[in-house]
C-alpha cells in the first residue's frame, strides 16, 4: 500500500480534450495546464484518450489525428513547471472508447436483453487493452498516479456470459430472479441487476436498495472480477512505479473496505442525483466513503460546465466545496468552463480557491477534534441508498445542525479501547446491533465511555431474548413489548385501547419530557406527538426517566378539533427514554428518535438530543459554537507541535439543492465561539490576516466572527 502524504494537500482538477478544441496546436497544452493552475489546483487529472485515440505514442491505439507531438509528455513537463502533480486517467464510456467500439462492437457492455449500456466491458479484451495502456504509461512517464473513472466488470455481453459459464457451469438465463430483477428496477446492465439482487455496487449512479443475496453466484462472479481488476492494476503500479498512487472510481461501502489496502484514493462521484439533492446526505456519503476506505483520500466532485450551468452556478459550486471541507473531503473540480467565466467572476473564484488551498494545507498537518462519534452499522443501513438509512441520516443532521463535532466509526471498532479516544458514542440503530457488538458496547461503557443509544426503525434483534441482551442487563430493563398506535397487535398497557378514528389516518402517540436537570431544564413538561412504535419497559433504580408515554382518552381523541398539543386527558404510562450513570453514562431512547419521520413530527426532540449529548460529554469541550444560525458548519483541528488550532466555518445556506440555480447566498450573522484551549492562546486571525475579537471568560476564550458567506478559516495561536 502506498502512503502518499501529498494526497492530503491535493486539490484536483479533471480535464480532457474537448470536442472542437485545437489540441494539435503547440500552445494547447500550456493553456490547459495554466488554466488548471489558475484555480489554485495542484493535481491535474488528464484523460489519455480522445475517442479511443491516444494522446501519446502507444502500441495499443493510434495517435490522435493531426497530433504531431507527445501530448502526455508535454503535459508532464508543463505540470512540473506549475508545481502540479499529474494523474492520467481512463474512461470506459462508449464515447471515450469510440474507436475501439467501432472496431470491436463485441467489447461493449450489454444489458439482459442485449442492448448496449453506453460503456465498455473490462471482461472483454478491452480490459486487457486498458491494462496494457496503463503499463506503458507508467513505464514511460514520470506520472504521480493513475485513475479509472469506472470499473465495469460484469454485464451480459458474450465475454461475460462465456466466463460465467466456464466458472460456474450455468447460463445467465438459468439464474433465478435475474430477468425479474432487471424488469422491476428497469435496469440495462448486470451491475444494476446485481444491485437488485444484493450484488456489489459498480456503476452506481442510480444507487438503489438491495435484498440479501450474499451467496448468489452473480455476486461471487462480479466480486471475483473486481478482485481481478484491482489486483491487476495495483500489481502493475507496484511493479513499474511504486511511488505512484492508484485511484479508483465507483467503489462503495464494503468494496472500499475490501480494497483499502490496494487503492490510495477514491473518487466515487457523489453528486446530488445519487443522494436526493441534499447537502447533508452528500456530506454523509463522503464521510462513509472515508470510513470504509480506511480514511483514504476521498475526492469531492464539484461540476460546473456549459451543459449544466443552470443547475450548478458558481455559488452552488462554492457551497459544495465549502461543505466538503467541513467533513474532510478533498476538493475536486470538474468541467469548470461555463463560457470561461466573466473576468470578475473568475477573480472571485480564484480568491475563493486561495482560501481552499490554505485550509487544505493547514488541515493536512493537524489532527481533527471530535466531541463524539457516530456509529455506522452496515447491517442496519445496507438496504438504503449509499448505505445511509434515514436513522443514520437523521442523526448526522441533528449533530451538524447543533454544531456538535463528530466522526464516524464502524461496528468493529466498538470496545473498551475506544473509550479513551472516543468518549461519546451515538448509536442511531440499536435495534439490529448484533449481540457480539453489544457486548463490546457494554465493555466500552464500563471502561468509562458514554453512549446515546436509540432503538431505530429496525427491531429484529430485540424482539426475542430482549432482557438477555447485554445493554438491557446493564440498565436492569424488564421488557414488556413494543407499544404504540402503530404497533402490530394491541398496545400492551394503554388503558383505552380502541380503534384509530376513521376520519383520520394520523396515527399518533404522545410523549412528555420529564424533569431531569440539567438535561431538561429548559424543556421539561413539554408534550409532543410522534407516529412510531416505542419500547415499553420497566428500568432499574440507577436510571432516570427522560420521556414518559401518555395514555390516550380515545373518546376525546375522536373529536375532530382535538388539540393534540395542549389537551391531555391521560396519565403517564411508562418511560420511553432513560439515562444511566455508572462508570460511563448511557442515554437509551426506546423510539426511533433519529428517524426523519419521527423528527418531522417531534420537533422538540432535537433540543433534547442535543442536551443529552452535552450531558454525556460531561463538561465544556475544546471548541464549542456558543451562538450561530443553524446553517453554520464547523470543523476543528489542532496542531500540537505548532500549538495552534485551525477552524473551518462553512455556511450551508440551503439544505436542499432541488431548487437549482442558487444565485445569491446571504452571509450568516455574527458567530460566537467558545474555546477551552489545551495550551495558551493569545491571538485569533482569519486566513486573510484580519484579527478577530478575542475575550477571556472564566477560563474560556470567546471569539466573535462577524459572519460567513461561503467559507472562513480561523487560526488560533
Amino acid at each position: 500500500m502506498n502512503e502518499k502524504q501529498w494526497l492530503r494537500n491535493g486539490i484536483g482538477y479533471l480535464d480532457w480534450v474537448i470536442g472542437g478544441e485545437p489540441y494539435w496546436d503547440n500552445d494547447y497544452v500550456k493553456s490547459k495546464v495554466e488554466r488548471a493552475a489558475s484555480f489554485n489546483t495542484n493535481v491535474l487529472f488528464m484523460a489519455v484518450q480522445i475517442g479511443g485515440y491516444a494522446i501519446y505514442p502507444s502500441k495499443y491505439a493510434p495517435l490522435a489525428p493531426r497530433l504531431e507531438y507527445d501530448m502526455l509528455d508535454r503535459i508532464r513537463s508543463e505540470t512540473r513547471q506549475q508545481g502540479m502533480r499529474l494523474i492520467p486517467y481512463w474512461l470506459a464510456t462508449a464515447p471515450g472508447a469510440a474507436l475501439q467500439l467501432e472496431l470491436h462492437p463485441d467489447w461493449q457492455q450489454r444489458g439482459p436483453e442485449g442492448d448496449p449500456t453506453g460503456c465498455m466491458c473490462y471482461l472483454s479484451p478491452y480490459g486487457r487493452f486498458t491494462l496494457g495502456q496503463t503499463a506503458e504509461v507508467l513505464e514511460r512517464y514520470e506520472v504521480d498516479g493513475i485513475y479509472y473513472d469506472q470499473m465495469p466488470v460484469g454485464c451480459f455481453c458474450p465475454w461475460c456470459a462465456a466466463k460465467f459459464k466456464a466458472r460456474f457451469g450455468r447460463d445467465f438465463n438459468e439464474m433465478d430472479g435475474v430477468a425479474d430483477a432487471a424488469r422491476n428496477v428497469k435496469v440495462k446492465s448486470m451491475s444494476n441487476t446485481l444491485k437488485a439482487l444484493g450484488g456489489p455496487h459498480l456503476e452506481a449512479e442510480a444507487y438503489g436498495g438491495a435484498v440479501d443475496s450474499e451467496g448468489s453466484l452473480l455476486r461471487r462472479f462480479v466480486q471475483e472480477n473486481m478482485d481481478w481488476w484491482v489486483t491487476s492494476v495495483s500489481g502493475i503500479v507496484n511493479r513499474l512505479r511504486p511511488d505512484a498512487v492508484y485511484q479508483q472510481g465507483k467503489l462503495w461501502d464494503s468494496d472500499l473496505a475490501r480494497y483499502s489496502n490496494r487503492v490510495d484514493a477514491v473518487l466515487p462521484e457523489i453528486l446530488w442525483w445519487t443522494v436526493g439533492h441534499d447537502i447533508d446526505r452528500l456530506a454523509l456519503s463522503r464521510e462513509i466513503c472515508q470510513l470504509y476506505s480506511g480514511q483514504r483520500v476521498v475526492w469531492d466532485v464539484a461540476k460546473y460546465d456549459n451543459g449544466n450551468i443552470d443547475r450548478r452556478c458558481l455559488e452552488e459550486v462554492k457551497l459544495l466545496l465549502a461543505n466538503g471541507l467541513t467533513c474532510g473531503a478533498q476538493p475536486f473540480l470538474r468541467e469548470l468552463r461555463a463560457a470561461d467565466l466573466a473576468p470578475l467572476r473568475l477573480d472571485d473564484f480564484r480568491h475563493f480557491m486561495t482560501q481552499i488551498r490554505q485550509l487544505v494545507d493547514l488541515r493536512s498537518t493537524a489532527k481533527g477534534l471530535y466531541a463524539c462519534s457516530l456509529l455506522h452499522s452496515s447491517e442496519a443501513e445496507r438496504e438504503s441508498p449509499h448505505a445511509m438509512g434515514d436513522s443514520l441520516t437523521g442523526a448526522y443532521r441533528v449533530l451538524r445542525e447543533n454544531q456538535v463535532l463528530f466522526d464516524l466509526v464502524r461496528d468493529g471498532e466498538v470496545g473498551a479501547g475506544l473509550a479513551m479516544d472516543r468518549p461519546v458514542l451515538v448509536i442511531p440503530e440499536y435495534g439490529v446491533m448484533p449481540p457480539a457488538v453489544e457486548e463490546k458496547l457494554v465493555d466500552y461503557v464500563n471502561a468509562g465511555g458514554n453512549a446515546l443509544v436509540v432503538l431505530g426503525r429496525h427491531t429484529s434483534a430485540i424482539e426475542s431474548d430482549f432482557e438477555a441482551r447485554p445493554l438491557m442487563r446493564l440498565l436492569d430493563m424488564k421488557f414488556k413489548g413494543l407499544a404504540g398506535t402503530r404497533c402490530l397487535g394491541p398496545c400492551p398497557s394503554l388503558r383505552s385501547v380502541g380503534p384509530i378514528p376513521a376520519w383520520t389516518r394520523d396515527h399518533v402517540n404522545y410523549c412528555e419530557i420529564a424533569d431531569v436537570p440539567p438535561i431538561t431544564n429548559d424543556i421539561k413538561d413539554t408534550i409532543f406527538a410522534f407516529s412510531t412504535y416505542f419500547v415499553e419497559a420497566d428500568y432499574g433504580v440507577q436510571t432516570n426517566t427522560l420521556l414518559h408515554a401518555r395514555d390516550i382518552d380515545y373518546q376525546k381523541y375522536n373529536a375532530r378539533y382535538f388539540n393534540r398539543r395542549i389537551f391531555w386527558p391521560g396519565d403517564r404510562i411508562c418511560p420511553i427514554a432513560v439515562t444511566y450513570n455508572g462508570k460511563g453514562r448511557v442515554a437509551f431512547f426506546g423510539v426511533p428518535a433519529f428517524h426523519l419521520d419521527f423528527l418531522r413530527g417531534a420537533t422538540e426532540i432535537d433540543r433534547l438530543l442535543s442536551n443529552v449529548i452535552d450531558w454525556l460529554r460531561g463538561g465544556p469541550q475544546e471548541i464549542e459554537v456558543h451562538e450561530a444560525q443553524a446553517t453554520l458548519r464547523l470543523a476543528a483541528y489542532v496542531n500540537e507541535q505548532e500549538r495552534s488550532y485551525v477552524l473551518i466555518l462553512a455556511n450551508q445556506a440551503t439544505n436542499d439543492l432541488r431548487q437549482r440555480a442558487i444565485r445569491n447566498v446571504h452571509p450568516t450573522g455574527e458567530i460566537i465561539l467558545k474555546v477551552s484551549p489545551r495550551f495558551d492562546v493569545t491571538s485569533a486571525k482569519a486566513l486573510d490576516g484580519r484579527p478577530l475579537e478575542l475575550e477571556r471568560d472564566e477560563g474560556c476564550i470567546v471569539i466573535r466572527v462577524p459572519g460567513v458567506r461561503f467559507l472562513e478559516g480561523i487560526i488560533l495561536r
